[in-house]
C-alpha cells in the first residue's frame, strides 16, 4: 500500500480496515505494499493468531517495510517479500488463502487485469474480500498525472474479467475511489497450481 507522506493524513488504513470488517485471526495480503504503513495496523487487528503477508516489486519498498514491522514489533505474524503480481501466480500463495486482499494506489502502476486475476486466485471464494482503491479522475494536489490513473470502469472491467464479483464502493479519502470484490467462482487459468510458500501455515 504505497502512499506518500502528505496523504497519509487522510488515507488512513486503520479506517479502511475497519470499514472492511477486518477481525483476529484473518489472512491479509497487501498487494503493492509500499513501505508497509498498512501492514503494522493489519497485524494488530489480525492478532497472533492472524497472517499478515507484503508483497512489492521494489527491493527498496520491501526492506522498508520489513523494518517498518520489525520496529513495531509484529514481525512474528507478518511476511514481506519481493514479486511481480503481473505475472501468473507470482505470489506464491495458495489458492483460496486470504481472507482480504488490499490494492491500494497500485493499479494505476501496473497491469490491472493481470494483478486483479492473481488476487482472485489468491482470495477466499464466497466471503473473502478484495478491496481496491485508487485516485479519482478530478484535480487533486496529490497523486500520479490524470493520465496515468485508472477509472472505475477500467477497474470494474478488469475485475469482471478476473472472475470477481463486485459488491460496493466507497469514498476512502477526497481524492480516491474504493471499491470492494468477492470471488464467486474460481479465477480462470491455464497456468498449473504452483507449491504455495510456507507463509500459509499459520
Amino acid at each position: 500500500m504505497p502512499i506518500p507522506t502528505a496523504l497519509r493524513t487522510l488515507l488512513k488504513p486503520e479506517d479502511v480496515l475497519k470499514q472492511l470488517g477486518i477481525r483476529a485471526g484473518w489472512r491479509v495480503v497487501d498487494f503493492g505494499c509500499g513501505a508497509g504503513y498498512a501492514l503494522v495496523p493489519a497485524a494488530r487487528f489480525v492478532g497472533s493468531s492472524g497472517r499478515i503477508v507484503g508483497i512489492d516489486v521494489r527491493a527498496v519498498a520491501v526492506d522498508e517495510a520489513r523494518r517498518r514491522v520489525e520496529l513495531a514489533g509484529v514481525a512474528d505474524r507478518v511476511d514481506v517479500f519481493r514479486a511481480d503480481l503481473t505475472r501468473p501466480q507470482a505470489s506464491g500463495l495458495p489458492d483460496g488463502w486470504a481472507d482480504l486482499i488490499l490494492l491500494v494506489g497500485m493499479l494505476y502502476q501496473s497491469e490491472p487485469q493481470r494483478v486483479l486475476r492473481e488476487a482472485a486466485r489468491v482470495v477466499k471464494p464466497s466471503d473473502g474480500r478484495i478491496a481496491v482503491v485508487e485516485w479519482e479522475q478530478v484535480a487533486t494536489p496529490l497523486g500520479p498525472p490524470s493520465e496515468q490513473r485508472v477509472t472505475k470502469d477500467t477497474v470494474l472491467a478488469a475485475a469482471k474479467a478476473a472472475g470477481l464479483t463486485f459488491l460496493s464502493s466507497s469514498t476512502p479519502s477526497p481524492y480516491q475511489y474504493g471499491l470492494t470484490f468477492s470471488r464467486a467462482q474460481a479465477p480462470r487459468s491455464s497456468e498449473s497450481p504452483r507449491r504455495g510458500r510456507n507463509v500459509a501455515a499459520v
